[in-house]
């Protein structure tokens, strides 16, 4: 991750990564074992200690008791709502609340507050997979509405279905022009310029800026990482697990590359302990 700040040197810019876990493991199962706990109540596996004295996980965990020091364990979470779903853990309200009232996704929030941080990068991209169990996917900006949406990257060839294909860039540009030609004729027939046709033709040239530059795509195609940092993440397989998301791993090296080319923040969702991937800028 110290890639990025060594490309900006002096400018220090926070990036998170977030790796959601829909159905993943118990807490008793895996932070807490509760060894003092009966025998029905406590978990079944043994604590190993870590790195931190008198810090101990479970036995299944030894790479991560090797970086205990690097971790935060939070004890205090607890959901509104007994629901299996994803929007109480990325709005922070209930699926139908949030749906009712147009709660935003965290990741248009932090667009919203923080916005890009990179020209050709946008402030939120979403590698969240699409769920056979709708409650599990991800939702969109809300009331703050579509400019502050995620850029949506879904299917085991993201690479190619970032890629402007069946146009050259020449083309692009002579319809980036007219679409500039179409955006005066209007504004001369109107008497107001408001403010939302002034955050559409922002938005536009967001969008070229992102269409026209390589630096996403190049950000999302993991045949240029290093082979062996490849099998250090796994590859997987894009393949769905019952009603969860593929045990992909590449989702969660594509978030790293997205955030060392500009995307501050990269949450990487997760089913039934099977990785999937998010991304957001602060």
């Amino acid at each position: 991750m110290l890639a990025k700040e060594a490309a900006t040197p002096g400018k220090i810019q926070k990036s998170v990564i977030v790796v959601y876990m829909s159905g993943g493991q118990s807490h008793q199962d895996t932070f807490d074992l509760k060894m003092q706990a009966p025998k029905e109540i406590r978990g079944e596996f043994k604590p190993i200690p870590t790195n931190v004295p008198g810090t101990q996980i479970c036995e299944l965990l030894p790479k991560m008791a090797q970086v205990m020091d690097k971790c935060t364990v939070i004890r205090s979470v607890v959901g509104q709502r007994d629901e299996h779903t994803s929007w109480q853990n990325l709005t922070g309200y209930p699926m139908n609340q949030a749906k009712r009232e147009g709660r935003p996704n965290f990741g248009s929030v932090v667009s919203r507050l923080k916005g890009q941080t990179n020209p050709v990068s946008p402030a939120f991209i979403d590698l969240f997979p699409t769920m056979k169990h709708r409650p599990y996917n991800s939702g969109d900006a809300g009331y703050l509405g579509p400019g502050f949406n995620q850029i949506r990257a879904d299917g085991e060839d993201l690479w190619a279905s970032m890629k402007l294909r069946y146009i050259d860039r020449s083309r692009f540009g002579s319809r980036q022009a007219l679409l500039r030609q179409f955006d005066q004729l209007r504004r001369t027939v109107s008497t107001t310029a408001t403010k939302s046709v002034n955050e559409v033709d922002e938005n536009y040239a967001k969008a070229f800026d992102v269409l026209t530059s390589s630096q996403l795509v190049d950000a999302l195609d993991v045949t240029k990482e290093d082979p062996a940092v490849r099998e250090r993440y796994g590859k997987g397989s894009s393949k769905h697990l019952g009603d969860g998301a593929p045990m992909w791993n590449d989702q969660l090296l594509i978030a790293r590359r997205l955030v060392e080319a500009g995307c501050g923040s990269s949450p990487s969702p997760t089913a039934s302990g099977t990785p999937t991937a998010t991304t957001s800028a602060t």
